[in-house]
């Protein structure tokens, strides 16, 4: 059974999202995820509480919007020949720097909305309630229960953590496409301070009778 194309071509965007952004190698290695584990770890105290959800809930939603605007104002102001000179093709094949700085901002607005998506999941008990329903003993479910509840905790805030940490991420690719700016207007006034090559002339001389 084939899917959608709507599914497919879903799929296929986020693919491609993916390979840009430098696919799992360069996730991992990223010290902007490094530090979000160091400091999410640091914070137990904080995503053991139940109503850690409080947090990405109030901040995530003015952080998303925010990050939505900034991303169509940057590439609203961008001109043709700046766009030009990030999308030309590397000599290796790899993803050109118009690509990248677009994966940058996207893995920041996915994450983001991620980290919405799971505090607001879990505000639904659905999954710790089940718990209930296995032939464990009564203290087995709370203890079961107990495990869920500071997993969820620990990954939402971890998520919270690190949608606030890739602001770092997304302002270096802001500051890229400022560079990049000021390389293209650069040769731009180079080119118009050359002076005027002279008009073509014929080789062929007139004939006179």
């Amino acid at each position: 059974m084939r899917l959608p194309a709507s599914y497919r071509g879903l799929w296929g965007a986020l693919s491609r999202y993916w390979r840009d952004y430098g696919g799992w190698r360069d996730f991992f290695r990223s010290p902007l995820l490094h530090f979000s584990v160091a400091v999410a770890g640091a914070s137990y105290s904080a995503w053991l509480k139940p109503d850690w959800t409080d947090l990405p809930l109030s901040l995530l939603p003015n952080l998303l919007g925010f990050s939505l605007g900034a991303y169509a104002l940057i590439f609203s102001l961008a001109n043709e020949r700046l766009l030009a000179a990030l999308n030309v093709p590397t000599a290796d094949g790899r993803s050109t720097n118009l690509r990248i700085v677009n994966a940058t901002f996207l893995h920041f607005i996915l994450v983001q909305t991620s980290a919405i998506i799971f505090a607001l999941a879990n505000r639904s008990t659905l999954f710790i309630d089940g718990v209930g329903l296995l032939p464990l003993t009564e203290a087995s479910t709370a203890t079961v229960r107990l495990i869920l509840s500071s997993l969820a905790g620990a990954v939402g805030y971890f998520l919270t953590v690190y949608a606030v940490v890739l602001l770092v991420g997304a302002a270096l690719a802001a500051y890229r496409l400022a560079i990049m700016s000021g390389k293209a207007a650069s040769v731009v006034q180079q080119i118009a301070a050359l002076p005027a090559a002279p008009p073509a002339t014929s080789s062929a001389g007139s004939k006179t009778e």
